[in-house]
């Protein structure tokens, strides 16, 4: 048995495709396209129709299409509706829905608000950046709203697969899910860490952090590079540890707990001022990156900071860390989180990467896109979605200590709360902890916060 979608206008018909098309395959449900003039009385079949004037007789689910133009360029309104945030641009939903005479429907457009939050329609041509040219998290309408930590678009979806089960029994149908996670589990995690330190505190790295303030004529940043070559020297000669140098603490953390995680390594520096100063086919890193892959750790790129426009140097990092740490290469996270919509996409597909883990906020925490689950963006210029996986951040350090301030205690309170979130709604949360954060002194109570969150 499967579920036959039809989409009664064309009028933005690739958007509503893109967007019906990620949240039944969010819950597992088997489905596809159908002629809105076919027979709506096959067998074997659940109807779902999207549109203006869909017949009032017409069997199924029924989603009512609001004006497209309405969504274009401005931003919804929202109401909460038995626990679902529901956005909209007309008149204001009083129910989640209604059945009458073998018909369900919807009281919002679920299609179009989904595509508007995973197609990040409020990124698209908007000033709103800060001064690294990232989207500013305080102009998300999530943000503003305070739906940040809701997945709506999971909400959606799983109210979608309620009422489609419910209209399948009704008709005497079988209607399987197949569940999103391997061997029944109910949700999952990826864990990663960003490399923006790797040994500051040793000899060479201090020496090119100074050597780089010096082209740039920085009085602070020729202090700090002068301090961490001299202490890294000091360091060497005592036989001290790096404090910056954290591979192995966080490997045996996770080893520990039956986990791997993710590295992601600036392969080649595209800007002096930003870029950390290591290099990834140093003696020294070369072994590591073999080491973290021959244990079952992944490797994967972290775009320089001007990369995330250029196709051509995000291909040359990806082959270069491939060469030196001696395989493929699948994923990719921006440096800085630099990102726009759809360029840096378009970017990551053209350098050959499989999946980007970009997406979230650098202000705070939560689901920069509505959604707890991996989904492939969506061109809006070319009208189709992208060959790539999105694998949207949930949680940074970060934002925790720093733009929201918490203590070790509440930090780990909200992590926790987000995985929980993830779980409630069958979906994933993303983790990056930077591997410099294991510096206590540096970072108190820091990396405590991520072995919690290890350990749950």
């Amino acid at each position: 048995m499967k579920i036959c979608v039809a989409i009664d206008n064309n009028k933005g018909r690739e958007e509503i495709a893109y967007a019906l098309t990620a949240v039944l395959d969010r819950v597992g449900l088997p489905f596809e396209f159908a002629d809105p003039a076919g027979d709506v009385h096959s067998p074997g079949c659940v109807w779902l129709h999207h549109g203006l004037h869909v017949a009032k007789d017409a069997p199924g689910l029924v989603i009512p299409a609001e004006d497209s133009t309405q969504w274009q360029g401005a931003e919804p309104k929202h109401v909460w509706l038995d626990g679902v945030p529901v956005l909209y641009m007309g008149e204001r939903p009083s129910a989640l829905y209604h059945c009458q005479a073998g018909q369900v429907r919807l009281g919002f457009d679920l299609a179009r608000g989904a595509f508007w939050l995973l197609s990040r329609q409020e990124e698209l041509g908007r000033g709103n950046r800060d001064a690294f040219g990232r989207f500013d998290c305080s102009a998300s309408w999530l943000v503003r709203n305070g739906l940040a930590e809701v997945p709506v678009v999971d909400l959606y979806a799983l109210l979608l697969a309620q009422v489609l089960k419910g209209t399948a029994r009704d008709a005497g149908l079988p209607l399987l899910r197949k569940m999103p996670w391997p061997q029944g589990r109910r949700y999952a995690t990826v864990l990663s860490h960003d490399v923006d330190d790797a040994g500051r505190s040793s000899p060479y790295q201090g020496i090119q952090m100074l050597s780089r303030a010096m082209q740039r004529g920085s009085p602070r940043g020729i202090a700090r590079g002068t301090y961490h070559a001299l202490s890294g020297l000091g360091r060497s000669f005592m036989r001290q540890p790096d404090p910056y140098w954290n591979f192995e603490r966080i490997m045996l953390l996770e080893a520990e707990a039956g986990y791997r995680s993710t590295f992601f390594f600036v392969a080649e520096a595209s800007n002096v001022h930003r870029d950390p100063p290591y290099e990834v086919d140093s003696d020294t890193l070369r072994e590591l990156l073999r080491r973290l892959r021959s244990d079952g750790w992944e490797v994967a790129v972290h775009g320089s900071y001007d990369s995330y426009l250029d196709p051509e140097a995000l291909s040359d990092q990806r082959e270069k860390l491939e060469r030196v740490s001696g395989g493929p290469v699948r994923g990719v996270r921006q440096h800085y989180l630099r990102f726009r919509v759809p360029e840096t996409f378009r970017a990551q597909v053209d350098a050959g990467f499989a999946y980007d883990g970009t997406v979230g906020y650098r202000g705070t925490v939560g689901f920069r896109a509505g959604t707890a689950f991996p989904f492939r963006p969506f061109d809006t210029a070319a009208g189709q979605e992208l060959p790539l996986l999105e694998l949207p951040l949930t949680v940074m350090d970060g934002p925790l200590f720093w733009q929201l301030k918490l203590g070790s205690s509440e930090a780990s309170g909200r992590t926790l709360a987000l995985l929980e979130t993830a779980r409630s709604v069958e979906g994933l949360a993303v983790l990056l902890w930077h591997q410099r954060v294991w510096h206590e002194k540096r970072y108190p109570g820091w990396h405590q916060v991520y072995g919690r969150a290890v350990a749950h």
